[in-house]
């Protein structure tokens, strides 16, 4: 299973949306500036690893839920 780019940031722009967190807290609890996330969740800048793991943390999720967010897509198609 590939998990692209676009796939984490459509998940993680839910997330956002769902829990109403502002993008500023977000970034600060990563550890990027504003406009570095604002890079990364329009899909400017690639997300690593390591904020990944931070970002399911923030919003107490496992990492999982971006490979069932990938697979709903496959079997969409």
């Amino acid at each position: 299973m590939i998990v692209t780019n676009e796939m984490l940031v459509r998940k993680i722009r839910s997330l956002i949306r769902d829990s109403g967190i502002k993008k500023q807290a977000l970034a600060e609890k990563i550890g990027v500036s504003r406009s570095t996330l604002s890079h990364k969740i329009h899909g400017r800048s690639p997300i690593s690893a390591v904020e990944l793991f931070a970002i399911c943390s923030v919003f107490g999720v496992s990492i999982d839920v971006f490979f069932e967010a990938a697979e709903g897509e496959i079997g969409d198609a």
